[in-house]
């Protein structure tokens, strides 16, 4: 019987990868030293680059999913 291994998302793996990398230690991640690592900007599960909206982008955005669809 095959066992299915489970996806990580992209920043989970990340996340994972760094955890390893430093012997499981949350607190040595955090103190990571490895700047040159291309993963290092990434090691808290999160993407630097990503805007936080703001509360107006967030209702704008809430009201345009809660509007009912078109019917094809």
């Amino acid at each position: 019987m095959k066992t299915k291994q489970k996806t990580l998302p992209p920043l989970k793996a990340i996340r994972k990868h760094c955890l390893e990398c430093v012997g499981d230690c949350r607190e040595d991640v955090r103190r990571c030293t490895g700047t040159d690592c291309p993963l290092w900007p990434y090691r808290f599960g999160t993407n630097p680059n990503r805007k936080t909206m703001s509360a107006e982008e967030k209702a704008k955005r809430s009201r345009s999913l809660n509007r009912p669809r078109k019917p094809k």
